[in-house]
């Protein structure tokens, strides 16, 4: 793995970590309401200084560490709500890398 791949997962890993960490402090007032609101956020983060692949790595690990701490019951992952998950934050994933390329290709008179 070069240094910069890891560097890539690093900053994913990273963003979810804070967004997790946002989360908990949140969580005396959001109690089993929206577990995985804080790692919306961290997936846009993580795609735009990462790219596509470590930001799915984060996506899912993100996931199951909220599903652990704050989705009922708590102190279980359960994969019913991961397949939902999946589809918004690499929809997003997707969308943003597509966005981002297709800029860059007009602004560099490819197309």
């Amino acid at each position: 793995m070069s240094k910069r791949s890891a560097n890539s997962y690093g900053v994913a890993i990273a963003a979810v970590t804070v967004a997790v960490l946002v989360r908990w402090l949140l969580d005396p007032w959001l109690g089993d309401d929206q577990p995985l609101v804080t790692l919306f956020g961290a997936v846009a983060v993580a795609e735009w200084f990462s790219g596509p692949y470590p930001t799915v790595v984060g996506a899912i690990l993100g996931y199951l560490v909220c599903d652990w701490l704050f989705q009922a019951p708590r102190g279980a992952i359960g994969v019913e709500n991961l397949q939902k998950f999946l589809d918004s934050s690499v929809g997003k994933v997707h969308s943003d890398y597509s966005y981002n390329h297709s800029n860059r290709a007009w602004g560099l008179g490819l197309r």
